[in-house]
C-alpha cells in the first residue's frame, strides 16, 4: 500500500507537497478492523487521528436510557478523532465498523506536531468541524420539524446520493443496513421504520435486491419527502 498516494486523496493533506507528504506517512500506522469492531469507544480516551483509507464507519452516541442515535456514516478519505486530538477531550462518540475496514492511524503528538508545522491542515480541520456543526443543526431541524416517515426518505435520498449506483432497477445504495441501522439514523423504533419502508416496498417506490436497498424511482421519493 503506498501511503503517499493514499494521504494525497486525503482532503486535508490535498494541499502539502510530496515531500511533506512522504514524511507524514512515515509516522502513520496500518490498522486492520473486521465488520463490527470497535475502533473509539464514546467516553473513553483517544490515542491519534484516524484516516479512512477503505470500508465503511459508524458514528454513533448511546444515551442513559441504552438507546443508540447513528451520527454519521463515514467512508474513504473521512477522519476521526480530529476533535479529541483539538480539546484533548475523551471520545464524543462511538466509532464503529459496519465492513471490514482499513485506516491509516497517526498518534495524538505526532498531529498535534503537524497542525503546528503545516497552517493548510489546521484550516481543514476547522472545515471539517463547522461542517459537522451545520450537519448537527440540520439533525436538530429534522427531528423538531419532520416526521418519522419524512426523515426515513431523507435518510434513504442521502444514502443514495453519497453510495448510490446506477442499475437498470434504479438507483442501488451499495451499503448494507439493517432496518435497526435505519431507525438509529433517523431516531426512532425498529418497529416504526419496518412500517414505513414496507409501505415504501409496496408502493414500489423501493425494492431489496441481494440485501441492498433499491431506489427505483429517486425522483418519485423525493416527491413523498417533499
Amino acid at each position: 500500500m503506498d501511503k503517499v498516494e493514499i494521504l494525497k486523496s486525503v482532503p486535508i493533506f490535498s494541499r502539502l507537497d510530496i515531500e511533506s507528504l512522504q514524511r507524514i506517512a512515515e509516522i502513520s500506522v496500518e490498522r486492520y478492523y473486521e465488520k463490527g469492531e470497535v475502533i473509539l469507544l464514546q467516553d473513553t480516551k483517544v490515542d491519534g487521528l484516524y484516516i479512512v483509507v477503505k470500508g465503511s464507519i459508524r458514528i454513533s452516541r448511546l444515551s442513559e436510557d441504552g438507546r443508540i442515535k447513528t451520527l454519521a456514516i463515514l467512508s474513504t478519505g473521512d477522519i476521526i478523532g480530529e476533535m479529541s486530538i483539538l480539546d484533548e477531550e475523551s471520545a464524543s462518540a462511538t466509532a464503529e465498523t459496519i465492513e471490514n475496514s482499513l485506516l491509516l492511524f497517526i498518534k495524538r503528538g505526532d498531529f498535534q506536531n503537524i497542525l503546528l508545522k503545516y497552517p493548510s491542515i489546521t484550516l481543514s480541520i476547522a472545515q471539517i468541524l463547522v461542517k459537522r456543526l451545520r450537519v448537527a443543526d440540520e439533525e436538530i431541524e429534522n427531528l423538531t420539524f419532520y416526521n418519522v416517515r419524512a426523515r426515513v426518505i431523507k435518510t434513504l435520498i442521502e444514502l443514495a446520493n453519497k453510495y448510490g449506483e446506477r442499475i437498470p432497477q434504479g438507483v442501488k445504495i451499495s451499503l448494507r443496513f439493517t432496518q435497526q441501522d435505519l431507525a438509529d439514523m433517523v431516531g426512532s423504533s425498529r418497529e416504526t421504520v419496518s412500517r414505513i419502508i414496507s409501505t415504501l416496498e409496496k408502493e414500489k417506490i423501493i425494492t431489496n435486491i441481494g440485501g441492498y436497498t433499491v431506489i427505483n424511482d429517486i425522483d418519485q421519493l423525493k416527491g413523498h419527502f417533499l
